[in-house]
């Protein structure tokens, strides 16, 4: 599929873009983390600076959660209701906070270890449910 003019949008477009990007991601956030603290330790960024590119990456993470809340509702699949919706919204701002961060480790630890890992999944013994 992937670059195939065959399957129209979706090889050309949506399969590029999730390998690329969604690859890249947690590298490229990961770096942010660690190179603006350092600019600022090193005299490159004011702590104003350093604030506002905290702000904006928070803002844009929460603008992002609403935006996919935005695109539910205009999909009128009817899953969530408007309270849920609402609830949802307000899970935005915490969820940029630390959940975000969190998973960016473990995406990134997922993107190193893939080639060390590739065809690994561990031993794994059956059992009966219940047990």
């Amino acid at each position: 599929m992937f670059l195939n003019p065959e399957y129209g949008v979706l090889g050309m477009l949506a399969m590029p873009y999730y390998f690329f990007f969604e690859l890249a991601s947690p590298v490229i956030e990961t770096l942010g983390y660690i190179l603006v603290p350092l600019g600022w330790f090193f005299g490159f960024l004011t702590i104003e600076a350093m604030g506002l590119f905290f702000t904006a990456s928070i803002v844009f993470g929460i603008i992002t959660s609403l935006g996919s809340l935005v695109v539910e509702d205009f999909t009128n699949s009817g899953y969530i209701s408007a309270a849920e919706a609402l609830k949802l919204s307000l899970f935005s701002i915490p969820e940029n906070l630390f959940y975000r961060q969190m998973t960016v480790i473990f995406r990134l630890a997922g993107v190193l270890s893939y080639r060390k890992y590739k065809s690994a999944w561990g031993n794994m013994k059956r059992q009966k449910f219940g047990k």
